[in-house]
């Protein structure tokens, strides 16, 4: 424990982003979930070829899906209210945006 030098993932990260977009642009149940499931094929063979730890992959993958999330919430586009990052000249924070 604590002895290895990577963080997360980039390889998990990379192989699963186009698999979850792919999830969040199809309706189907059963195509939704043969895209996630396909999304766990590149970060488990990290963890197959004793590269990463499974937590590694897992947050490697977690960006993956946040990232995707992202881009699909702003072409939704059906909250009025987001909550964006906020950086001054003081310090950075969180802001409450709304849109009417």
């Amino acid at each position: 424990p604590l002895q290895d030098n990577n963080g997360v993932s980039g390889h998990a990260f990379m192989s699963s982003l186009p698999f979850i977009t792919a999830a969040k642009m199809t309706d189907d149940p059963v195509k939704k979930s043969l895209w996630y499931l396909g999304s766990a094929i590149g970060p488990l063979s990290r963890v197959n070829d004793n590269v990463h730890y499974p937590s590694q992959i897992g947050l490697g993958w977690a960006m993956a899906y946040v990232a995707a999330t992202a881009v699909d919430q702003t072409e939704s586009g059906d909250s009025q209210w987001r909550l964006i990052p906020y950086s001054a000249q003081g310090g950075s924070g969180l802001a409450l945006e709304y849109e009417w």
